[in-house]
């Protein structure tokens, strides 16, 4: 009796362990799915916002970018020339694309309001760079450019026409090295900066400070250092992916918060910033001031 009970036991006590252990459960979000492109040919890489949803379309053999309106059913393109356009986003009425031709690229913006096109970058044509992953809030674009022999980030006002370099490579390495991977949420731009190839680290920067200067999201150990890239913004949120040197395969997603200036990674584990880490000091409202 005694050993059946000592059996039933363990099992028991197995079973807890196994159930304690099991992968966690996600909810089904419900909805509705409907399909927004019928054409045969490929429709990819979207973005939306309001009713408004862009994408890049290969219809035409070329790769070209359209417009489809939720509220009125509509599609149409609004860049189909001879070369290629991809790399979209869309804010409001605002579509940035980049236009590709053999040496050079450049940015265009679309405004959904009038119709008309805009060329943002190099609009004399009197230069080749690589100008790619555009990202539009409100009336900013940003993107990585090459024109100066390495990506840079650069950001344009659509209202007052202006250009401005917001990057130059912030990192310690030897090298100038990369700004890549741009976002925007409306004061507020992220970029990975590979100016320590072994080390990219995320950097932001608010439009709206008085004197805005780069600054770097400290989520590193400096004795166990990790990979961050593709960045994000929303609100007060910046996302990013990580990984431990030498294991790209073992990628986590990492939020930080910008109030608390604390991460927490899709598994749960906070990173709070090291002694001497924190450059820089989160507001609510205006986004963040550099120590």
């Amino acid at each position: 009796m005694e050993k059946r009970l000592l059996s039933l036991s363990l099992t028991l006590l197995f079973l807890i362990v196994a159930l304690s252990r099991s992968p966690p459960t996600y909810a089904l979000l419900n909805g509705t799915e409907q399909q927004i492109t019928t054409d045969l040919n490929a429709q990819f890489d979207p973005a939306i916002d309001g009713s408004y949803i862009v994408f890049t379309d290969h219809r035409e053999g070329t790769s070209d970018v359209y417009l489809h309106d939720l509220d009125t059913g509509a599609e149409f393109p609004i860049a189909n020339t001879e070369e290629d356009e991809f790399l979209n986003d869309v804010s409001a009425n605002l579509v940035v694309y980049t236009i590709a031709t053999f040496d050079d690229d450049d940015i265009y913006v679309y405004d959904i309001a009038t119709g008309d096109t805009r060329q943002i970058t190099d609009p004399e044509d009197n230069q080749s760079a690589m100008r790619r992953d555009p990202a539009v809030s409100g009336n900013y674009v940003v993107w990585q450019d090459d024109r100066n022999g390495h990506f840079d980030i650069y950001l344009y006002d659509w209202v007052t026409e202006t250009e401005t370099l917001i990057s130059t490579g912030e990192g310690v390495g030897p090298a100038v090295g990369d700004q890549i991977h741009p976002a925007i949420h409306e004061n507020l731009v992220v970029w990975q900066d590979t100016s320590d190839p072994s080390n990219p680290d995320i950097y932001l920067y608010d439009i709206s400070d008085p004197d805005p200067e780069p600054a770097l999201i400290p989520v590193d150990d400096p004795s166990a250092p990790r990979l961050q890239g593709y960045p994000d913004v929303c609100g007060r949120y910046v996302v990013f992916d990580e990984a431990p040197p030498g294991d790209l395969s073992n990628r986590d997603i990492i939020l930080w918060d910008l109030d608390t200036s604390t991460g927490v990674s899709d598994t749960g584990v906070y990173r709070e910033p090291r002694e001497g880490q924190n450059r820089w000091h989160a507001r609510r409202v205006g986004g963040f001031k550099t120590w």
